[in-house]
Order: structure tokens, then C-alpha cells, then sequence
């Protein structure tokens, strides 16, 4: 993983080093800044070699065909190029005397002055692929062929790789498919809360797979010391982004301490009818949906891995979203998918012979759920919120309307954090649904 930016303006030296300085824990080497066709350029290198030389006018944050951003100058401007799905985060504003800028990361473009930043995405349409008539063993027999050349290739990068194994079907199939192409026990890790299902079905797959397993127990007091800094990372206040990555944010610390990269499921739901809102919607309304789904994750999950991996210098590899797997998926017919009620019907059938029954067939649970951080972070913020606070500040200017004084908390941090912004376009902001279970704090009469 790398942090890049730039601004289109000689001589901002200084700037860009404040810019870097902002992300600094995304590489694992020295800044490097320099001069191009009149702009400014940095980057944060992922290692200590220096593959940016001087005069070169381009930088990029690229790790494989599924995650990439690259930036070139040409006549003093910037032009940009992104992966499908934004695995890899771009940003983009203006600097007080109106000097064209991107960076990584939103703290990264405030050091640059920039008040009101814009996600840098170009909206992908959804690939109009035709369906295939062959029987289900031989597509799910492809499907984990393609998930084995892209597990293959994040092994081959040169990186040391772990595993994020939950023990959910997503992370125990891709790391089942890790430990064959090691000739080392694959490093694998989880963190939740003591009892948490997580820990318990993480423990499963790691003994069944012979893994290096670690395990980070939280405490709730460790949940409410972090939560600051997660807040921070993520530069998000969504409630259901901070529930999920809050684990996540641990096992990444945890994971950077042994690995350099670390395989992830992410992708999966979205590609193969993972989620169980997807059961309730008609044929017709279910393809839809499922060709939107994966060009959302920008702003959800996939700002999840980058955020928590880049705070500790991770670089995170998503086999599922390789273009040769996202393509196969997409051809899939959904009566594989989503099949008598069963999600990920055919994911579960190309790697029914690697894992044993229980966790092929485990059903999906919310990263907040299976670690069991739900219900402790709505205690505290009842606790940390005050009626009339939260009764007066839960409409923001926007328009957006904090539903909870769990999210009102988060929103206060982020402020506390990252400061007060002119717009929150860039942001994404997920609208919590009757199956996200927190029940919402009464706004006092």
C-alpha cells in the first residue's frame, strides 16, 4: 500500500510533506517528493526502495489488477485512473489560492487547506455479460479455479501474506485457498470480544486449516478507548462502517506486527447474494440489485480494509473482486447464487471439498454482530449522549439525520477528529435498516 498526492503547482514542497506526513503509517518507507511538467508530486513508497524517480510524472497506489489508482501529468494537469470497484482511495479538491489537489486520504488534502474535498469515482456501468447455460459443477468448478489464480497472485507479490479469517464463509474459503500455495503455516487473525462467535468460529477454521492463528480478545474498555482513533482512520462517522471496523482496525494492529499483506473476503456478498435482504426481492429486482451492489463498496467495506489497513502500513489483497473473478461471477445465473433460500450457494459448492460442513454452511453475520460489538457500543453512547444534545445536533445541514445516539456519538469524534467540512458528499452514509438491530435512542418529548 502506498499514499500518493500532488498539486498542480510548482514549488509546494512543503505542503506535500505535511500531506504525507498526514499518512504516513500507508507505506513503510521514506516521503519522496519532486517536481514534474510544473507540479508537485509525494508519495509514502510502500517499501524502502524508491520506485518513483525524479522527474517522473506519475505516481500510483497500485498492488494488482483489482486495486489501483494511478495519476499523470500531462500539461501541468492531473488525470486519473481508478480500479472498478475504488479498492484503492482518491480524493480530490482545491487549495486556498485554487491549485487543483488529491491525496489517499481526506486528512491528507486538509493539510492542503482543502475545505470541501470530492471522492474522485467514475461510475462504472454495471457489465452487460450473458448468462451461462452450464451446469453448476463445471461454474463452480471455473469459479474456484479464478479465485485460485488470484489468491495465487497476492502470494506471489513478494509480500509476506496473512489472513483476516472471521471464520465466515468469505474469509475461511479465500484462506483455504492460502494455505495450499504456502509451504509455511499461513498467519491468520480475528478479534472480538470474549465469547464472541467470531473468535469461536475463527478458532475452527484455523484448526481445521492449520493455520498460525492469533486472536486479540477486546475488553468493552479497550472498544471505547479505540473508537476515537478508528473514527480518525476510517474518516467516516457512517454507524454501520464504525461497528464493523472497529475488530477489524485491532486484528489489522495485530496482523502488521507478522505480515505485510493480508487476504481479505470482502466482495463476496455482493457478487453471490450474501445478504438476506436479497431473499425478499423479486427475480427481476434481485439482478438489479446485484449488478449495483459491488460499484457501492467504495464507500462501505472496501473503505473499511483500506482505513484499517493503511493505519498499521497493510497492504490488503480481495481475490473476489480480481477482474477475472468479478467477471465469472457476474455470469453466473442468480438461481446458483441464491438458491432454495441458501446465499452464496455456489461459492459454498466450489470449496465444499476444503472445509468442513459446519463452516460451508455457516450463515452470513454482520462483522458487528459475529464480534459482538453491537449492543456494548449502544450502552456507552446512551450513557456519553444527553438527551438535549442529541435532540438539537441530530439534523446536520445537509440534510442527513443521525438516527441513534450511537451514531451522534460517532459524528461528535469525527468533528473532534478531523474538524468541521463544508460538504460531506465525499462521505458515504448508510441508512440503518430494521435488521441492523440497534434500536434507535428516543428523541425526548
Amino acid at each position: 500500500m502506498t499514499g500518493i498526492a500532488g498539486i498542480a503547482a510548482p514549488g509546494r514542497d512543503a505542503d506535500l510533506q505535511r500531506m504525507l506526513s498526514a499518512m504516513a503509517s500507508r507505506g513503510r518507507g521514506p516521503h519522496r517528493v519532486w517536481e514534474s511538467e510544473g507540479v508537485t508530486l509525494g508519495v509514502v513508497p510502500e517499501t524502502l526502495q524508491e520506485p518513483w524517480p525524479n522527474g517522473l510524472a506519475e505516481v500510483r497506489d497500485e498492488t494488482g489488477p483489482e486495486r489501483y489508482v494511478r495519476v499523470r501529468v500531462r500539461g501541468g494537469q492531473f488525470h486519473y485512473e481508478r480500479d472498478t470497484y475504488g479498492v484503492a482511495p482518491l480524493y480530490l479538491g482545491k487549495t486556498p489560492d485554487g491549485y487543483a489537489c488529491f491525496a489517499s486520504t481526506i486528512r491528507a488534502l486538509r493539510q492542503a487547506g482543502v475545505r470541501t474535498p470530492v471522492e474522485y469515482w467514475r461510475d462504472n456501468p454495471p457489465p452487460s455479460l450473458p448468462s451461462l447455460d452450464d451446469p453448476p459443477e463445471a461454474l463452480a468448478a471455473e469459479l474456484r479455479r479464478r479465485l485460485e489464480e488470484a489468491v495465487s497472485a497476492g502470494i506471489s507479490s513478494g509480500r509476506a501474506m496473512g489472513a483476516w479469517l472471521s471464520g465466515g464463509l468469505d474469509s475461511t474459503a479465500v484462506t483455504a485457498l492460502a494455505v495450499r500455495g504456502t509451504d509455511r503455516p499461513l498467519p491468520t487473525f480475528v478479534a472480538g470480544l470474549a465469547g464472541s462467535d467470531d473468535l469461536r468460529f475463527a478458532r475452527e477454521a484455523a484448526s481445521f486449516l492449520k493455520t498460525d492463528h492469533h486472536e486479540v480478545i477486546v475488553t468493552p474498555e479497550r472498544l471505547r478507548q479505540v473508537l476515537p482513533e478508528v473514527i480518525e482512520a476510517l474518516e467516516s462517522f457512517d454507524a454501520l462502517l464504525v461497528r464493523s471496523s472497529l475488530m477489524h482496525y485491532l486484528a489489522a494492529q495485530e496482523a502488521s506486527r507478522w505480515v505485510e499483506g493480508a487476504f481479505s473476503g470482502e466482495g463476496s456478498d455482493e457478487l453471490f447474494a450474501g445478504y438476506a435482504w436479497l431473499k425478499r426481492l423479486s427475480p427481476a429486482v434481485l439482478e438489479r440489485e446485484l449488478l449495483l451492489l459491488p460499484g457501492k463498496l467504495h464507500h462501505t467495506a472496501l473503505q473499511r480494509v483500506d482505513r484499517c489497513a493503511g493505519a498499521f502500513g497493510l497492504t490488503p489483497c480481495l481475490p473476489f473482486l480480481h477482474p477475472a473473478v468479478a467477471e465469472w461471477a457476474y455470469r453466473i445465473p442468480i438461481r446458483w447464487k441464491l438458491r432454495e433460500g441458501c446465499e452464496k450457494w455456489i461459492l459454498r459448492e466450489a470449496v465444499r471439498d476444503r472445509l468442513p460442513r459446519a463452516l460451508v454452511e455457516r450463515p452470513k453475520a454482520k462483522l458487528w454482530q459475529g464480534s459482538g460489538v453491537g449492543e456494548c457500543l449502544r450502552e456507552w453512547a446512551d450513557q456519553a449522549v444527553s438527551d438535549h444534545d442529541y435532540e438539537h445536533g441530530r439534523r446536520l445541514e445537509n440534510g442527513w439525520i443521525l438516527n441513534s445516539k450511537e451514531e451522534y456519538l460517532y459524528y461528535r469524534l469525527f468533528r473532534e477528529r478531523l474538524g468541521d467540512f463544508e460538504s460531506l458528499d465525499w462521505m458515504g452514509h448508510t441508512p440503518v435498516t430494521p435488521e441492523d438491530a440497534v434500536p434507535p435512542s428516543p428523541i425526548p418529548a
